[in-house]
């Protein structure tokens, strides 16, 4: 029980926040004029996205430097091709290879 209170507190902001975003999200779905999809696309996608990005700066911000000291290096895959100096393929080369035993390496 004890993990269970550590966790709970640990995501207590998160739920504030869950908590916040909840009644906006449905107060501007009342006002949009749209379908679901309409509105999923054009406003929650992109207010979910300037909260995450503020929640990814936040988090920086607060633990960047222990990271740092740690070793640990964060990589966001959706900036870079490259993790750990291998550059991924491209989707019709990965794909060929998929079909292509040969180009498969072992796990």
């Amino acid at each position: 029980m004890d993990e269970l209170h550590r966790i709970q507190e640990e995501d207590a902001n998160l739920v504030r926040l869950l908590d916040d975003l909840v009644p906006g999200f449905d107060a501007r779905y009342d006002a949009h004029e749209g379908d679901l999809l309409s509105f999923v696309d054009n406003v929650m996608v992109p207010g979910v996205n300037v909260v995450l990005d503020r929640l990814k700066q936040e988090d920086e911000t607060a633990h960047a430097a222990g990271r740092r000291e740690l070793g640990v290096v964060m990589v966001d895959e959706c900036e870079s091709d490259s993790i750990e100096g291998y550059e991924t393929d491209s989707l019709e080369e990965y794909e060929s290879d998929a079909h292509d035993p040969t180009t498969q390496s072992l796990p």
